[in-house]
């Protein structure tokens, strides 16, 4: 949807439609400054993740007092449509694509891939990296007893017909070859969530909760990790090398939190959960 000004000090709504950004910004004009919103999605792995994204139009025809003023609007404008993932600031349409907005998501969420910007580096040696105390790296790669099962779970979460909201995994295994395993999921929400959590293990999850702000509900996800109190630091060190791996796999997410025990876990998602 894009607004636009009718006078100096009122805004009202343009046009609103089910195209992409570029048939938003037709309806934009080069004497006129202008404020929307559109929506993308962001295809990861098995996922399929919604986005938005904010626009102020700001072409470079509107007189220069003209634009000063309206730059005060700027911060009573900018609320009204958050939440928000990413904003831009345009004067020509060339400047905004569908693309060029699915770019600069990837690249905040992680999920852009950095091949072509690594061709540089084709020629350069390899690096081996070296382990203390014998350790071998083959013991640091990640291992799955069910990794599809995993991935499904996560996927589950993300779908907004499913009404499943959380999913948990854990190592299973000896310690020298520890395996990452599907643990539990369910729609209860956190607190159902935080049910699963074992004291004496090490466990990750995904949470999807809606969230409302003003007049409009947003689905957000939240990376969470947890490590028992009665986990041993041995324990800790010892897993906590395949933490950037587990992560990747519940990536991308908005916000993340952590826990030793129940009370710690949503002590700490109450600074991250609107309204939990």
């Amino acid at each position: 949807c894009l607004v636009a000004y009718i006078n100096k000090d009122t805004l009202a709504l343009v046009d609103k439609g089910d195209g992409d950004v570029s048939e938003m910004l037709s309806h934009c004009n080069d004497t006129t400054a202008a404020y929307g919103i559109f929506r993308i999605t962001e295809q990861y792995d098995k996922t399929t993740a919604t986005k938005f994204c904010f626009v102020h139009w700001s072409p470079p025809n509107i007189p220069v007092m003209q634009k000063a003023k309206m730059s005060t609007h700027k911060g009573a404008v900018t609320p009204l449509f958050r939440p928000f993932h990413q904003d831009f600031v345009v004067a020509e349409q060339e400047e905004l694509t569908e693309e060029i907005a699915k770019d600069k998501i990837a690249s905040l969420t992680g999920t852009k891939s950095h091949v072509t910007t690594r061709r540089s580096l084709k020629m350069a040696q390899p690096f081996v990296r070296k382990f203390l105390g014998g350790v071998k790296g083959e013991t640091q790669k990640l291992e799955f007893v069910d990794k599809d099962a995993i991935l499904d779970s996560i996927a589950d979460v993300r779908n907004d017909n499913s009404s499943t909201s959380w999913c948990v995994a854990g190592f299973e295994g000896g310690k020298k070859l520890p395996k990452l395993a599907l643990v539990a999921s369910g729609s209860g929400g956190l607190h159902e969530m935080a049910d699963c959590f074992k004291e004496d293990q090490v466990m990750f999850g995904l949470l999807r909760n809606k969230e409302q702000y003003d007049r409009s509900t947003v689905v957000r996800f939240y990376y969470v990790q947890w490590k028992g109190a009665a986990v041993s630091m041995a324990a800790k060190g010892h897993t906590g090398v395949f933490s950037g791996a587990v992560s990747a796999i519940f990536t991308p997410y908005h916000d993340d939190f952590l826990g030793e025990t129940v009370d710690d876990l949503l002590a700490n998602a109450r600074g991250k959960i609107k309204d939990l």
